[in-house]
């Protein structure tokens, strides 16, 4: 028998290693705070001509500037960020970031009021959006200035002035996002009686 033989050979390229690293300034924000984006490429694959490497954030909402490496983000709810980078070889690699939001929380210190010189008003602070609450106190207070509150570390002090006070409240939730209001009590200047002196008359 003939020992007949045939081969052939194929070879393949395995493309260099494609990474991308994103970070973020901090993985929990209070509502309305900003969260600071960071994508490293830490293996750069086979760069493209004439453009090395296309970069694609998601989700785009809230992100600053979805063109950049390094953008910000003010996202009002939980959210995942990711990034995904592609090669000349249209190789591609993600890296993500998960975002945690505190809920909002807002507050109500009332309507300005006005009273006389060390008439005593009640203040009063109304949650509004509860944030997080706290176990066994939902929530932290500090009114300022506290000269002429009866406490200024209540949700609803009691003041005693005798000038006109621009008064603030910062509500704290369990987990430290603050929120702050202010209220004007107004005070009436004093009312002053003169009498003219004593005239005499006959009956």
């Amino acid at each position: 028998a003939n020992a007949c033989t045939a081969g052939d050979s194929i070879k393949i390229n395995v493309n260099p290693n494609l990474n991308i690293d994103l970070s973020s300034s901090t993985n929990f924000l209070c509502y309305g705070d900003t969260v600071f984006l960071s994508a490293i490429l830490t293996d750069s694959g086979t760069a493209g001509v004439p453009v090395p490497h296309v970069y694609e954030w998601f989700p785009v909402d809230s992100i600053s500037d979805t063109s950049i490496l390094n953008p910000y983000a003010v996202p009002t709810y939980d959210m995942i960020y990711s990034i995904r980078v592609r090669d000349g070889l249209l190789c591609e690699n993600v890296s993500s970031v998960n975002i945690k939001v505190n809920p909002e929380l807002t507050i109500d210190a009332g309507m300005p009021d006005t009273v006389c010189a060390w008439e005593s008003v009640q203040l009063n602070t109304t949650i509004i959006d509860s944030g997080t609450l706290g176990v066994p106190s939902p929530y932290g207070f500090e009114w300022t200035p506290a000269k002429g509150l009866n406490n200024n570390m209540v949700q609803s002090p009691v003041a005693n002035t005798d000038t006109t006070t621009m008064y603030y409240v910062t509500v704290l939730d369990s987990n430290f996002c603050s929120a702050t209001d202010s209220v004007e009590i107004k005070v009436s200047p004093p009312i002053i009686v003169e009498l003219d002196n004593d005239t005499l008359i006959c009956y």
